[in-house]
């Protein structure tokens, strides 16, 4: 990890046999250290593919979408207040678009 490293979204459940959840905490120290982007969703449950599991895959969705949002409306450095907008997922932003009075372009 070091500063030009990309925003980085982590999710990983507490009772994952796969891969140990201290990883992810690791690699979001390393982040935050470094001054990335970055943001950690520890769920209580699901195991390693908690995708399919229904009581962890809708909160974890939640939070990818809020995360992914965030990243396509972010304050362009040196400008006053204007947001950089990326079109590609501007379907996905629609509600939050309309609420930042953002616009599709």
């Amino acid at each position: 990890v070091h500063h030009s490293t990309p925003p980085s979204f982590l999710i990983h459940a507490r009772d994952d046999k796969v891969v140990n959840l201290g990883s992810s905490r690791l690699y979001f120290d390393a982040c935050e250290a470094h001054g990335v982007r970055s943001t950690f969703v520890e769920l209580y449950s699901g195991g390693h593919p908690f995708v399919t599991k229904p009581k962890a895959w809708v909160p974890a969705k939640s939070a990818a979408l809020a995360w992914l949002c965030a990243i396509v409306l972010t304050p362009v450095s040196g400008t006053r207040g204007e947001l950089r907008h990326n079109p590609e997922l501007s379907r996905t932003c629609e509600p939050r678009l309309a609420g930042a009075g953002g616009g599709a372009g």
